[in-house]
């Protein structure tokens, strides 16, 4: 047995309808722009991540290394 969308949708009362998510593609750039944004990482930093994985995405354990020195400075 598993669940399917009808079911979520019979029971949260959610209309499923349309695509579930769409995203736009970004680049490395942009990225950077992101995570100095919002996480507020140096953009060195960022970039060195970037090109590390070799395109617009960051490792989880990068990520939650970000995290816990964030949580550690507040």
């Amino acid at each position: 047995m598993t669940i399917t969308l009808d079911d979520v949708s019979n029971l949260l009362h959610l209309p499923i309808v349309g695509q579930f998510y769409t995203y736009q593609t970004l680049d490395a750039d942009a990225v950077n722009d992101l995570l100095v944004e919002f996480l507020r990482v140096d953009r060195g930093v960022a970039s060195e991540e970037t090109r590390h994985c070799r395109r617009a995405h960051v490792r989880l354990s990068w990520l939650v290394n970000v995290y816990e020195d964030a949580c550690l400075r507040r």
